[in-house]
């Protein structure tokens, strides 16, 4: 079966994320979490929890002088390991620990991937920027309790039946520069700087001499510019999608009287 057609994958989603906020609020720990939640979700990719060939907890990954450090899940294939999860409370800034998950990553080079998780949340992280160094930003946040379309088709390649190492990295250095564009030029439009104001004005002003007077005057200009760019594309985006709607329900309308008239 291809990724594209395991219905059950996307339903089995749904149904944890129903579960997740259930148990939410009577788990009190991190090994709660990791009971209640964590394991599921492994399970959950099509890995043997019972089998310390595909999943040991308490991995030993020592990292420098620290020789009792353990990683509290490591997914294996193959007789290495390729995934690490590590498990957090619900109750704490998981990016805090992004350095602890670091460590684990970078001490074990077989391991392309590192989740950090408190078992709703899921930070995936691999190394795009530089090899065997775990980048600083995850490529895939998903929050099972607000699931998107793409969280499907992201996270089953993650399964075991569908793990290719290369084409999972290609897919997440993809994801690493979507997300680290987008979140770069939404910085730029709520505060642009000279470089970008500069940029836009001799885009639509090629002729036009940019002085540090014109740019500090066309600051607040941009942003109004930005601002009204912003609504434009929401409306017409609003639009095609009733538009988009209406079709649809002309076309079943037109359906539905076409059976009746047989």
């Amino acid at each position: 079966m291809s990724k594209k057609e395991d219905p059950k994958f996307k339903t089995d989603l749904d149904e944890f994320s129903v579960k997740i906020r259930e148990r939410k609020a009577h788990i009190a720990n991190e090994e709660t979490a990791k009971t209640a939640l964590i394991i599921p979700f492994i399970q959950l990719l099509g890995y043997d929890t019972a089998n310390p060939l595909e999943v040991k907890p308490e991995f030993s990954a020592p990292w420098g002088e620290k020789k009792d450090q353990r990683v509290d899940f490591a997914i294996f294939k193959d007789q290495k390991p390729i995934l690490f999860i590590e498990s957090k409370p619900f109750n704490v800034d998981l990016g805090k620990y992004d350095p602890q998950l670091a460590q684990y990553f970078n001490a074990f080079h077989d391991a392309k991937f590192g989740i950090l998780t408190n078992g709703e949340v899921y930070r995936f992280f691999t190394d795009t920027q530089k090899e065997n160094v775990m980048d600083k930003i995850p490529f895939l946040t998903i929050d099972f309790s607000n699931l998107r379309e793409s969280d499907f088709s992201n996270l089953i390649k993650f399964k075991k039946e569908h793990y290719d190492a290369n084409e999972l990295y290609s897919s997440a250095e993809t994801l690493y520069c979507l997300s680290s564009i987008t979140d770069t030029f939404k910085d730029l439009l709520k505060s642009p700087t000279d470089p970008f104001i500069k940029f836009l004005i001799k885009s639509a002003m090629p002729d036009k001499t940019v002085t540090s007077k014109f740019l500090e005057k066309m600051n607040p200009v941009i942003k109004q510019a930005i601002s009204n760019s912003i609504s434009e594309l929401t409306k017409q985006g609003i639009e095609n999608i009733q538009e988009t709607n209406n079709k649809k329900l002309n076309s079943d309308h037109v359906a539905t009287k076409h059976a009746k008239n047989q």
